[in-house]
């Protein structure tokens, strides 16, 4: 009597396997170099990993890739340094990253990578809210987000060029349409809405530390 799976394949095509493969060693060889290493934040190198191997994606080219570390560690750059600056000035920055989450948010609905907008998105959010407690702590995080990106991007390349990829069958495809200036805006809007309360929130709370400072 058979065992086997009506409709189920013996074996996995070549190229799912080789993803599977890519996945898995991938994840255990950034977690091995993250937690050996033991920089804070290691975790986040792991999670990256799964970004960039994890189906549907697509092998990640030189360019792409060294694309991703800039533009992560000038994004964690750029947060931190209007921070400690305008951290005397938490109204002036407070307009800065509101306006930064709109444009990131308007960004989501066009070309760019949304994986890439979504960790820009963390640094916007999370080192100014660090950074006016503790300048040294948000250093950290910058400088961890900023490694556990090139060690993510390093590792994704090791594994394509240690277990190639099968050529792909092209497909063809549906052509999606396009959002229209008017979509993205909108759709920028909500987003900004939903992620906005939290933002006053906390620097009303900055603004009333800062006042009662002075009253004393």
């Amino acid at each position: 009597m058979s065992t086997d799976t009506p409709g189920m394949p013996d074996v996995l095509p070549a190229a799912s396997s080789r993803g599977v493969l890519h996945f898995a060693a991938g994840i255990a060889l950034s977690v091995a170099v993250a937690y050996g290493v033991g920089w804070p934040l290691a975790y986040i190198a792991p999670v990256l990993v799964a970004g960039f191997l994890g189906p549907p994606a697509a092998p990640l080219s030189i360019r792409a890739g060294s694309e991703m570390v800039l533009s992560i560690a000038a994004a964690c750059a750029g947060a931190y340094l209007l921070t400690v600056t305008l951290s005397p000035f938490p109204l002036v920055l407070m307009v800065l990253v509101v306006l930064s989450l709109y444009l990131v948010f308007f960004g989501m609905g066009g070309s760019l990578s949304p994986f890439l907008l979504q960790w820009i998105l963390i640094a916007i959010l999370l080192v100014p809210m660090i950074g006016f407690d503790s300048p040294v702590l948000a250093l950290q995080i910058v400088k961890s987000l900023i490694l556990a990106g090139l060690v993510a991007v390093i590792v994704t390349w090791l594994m394509h060029a240690l277990i190639p990829d099968v050529p792909a069958v092209p497909k063809s495809r549906p052509t999606a349409s396009k959002p229209t200036l008017e979509m993205r805006l909108g759709s920028a809007r909500r987003s900004l809405l939903v992620v906005l309360p939290v933002v006053v929130f906390f620097f009303t709370v900055i603004l009333s530390g800062l006042l009662m400072t002075r009253i004393m």
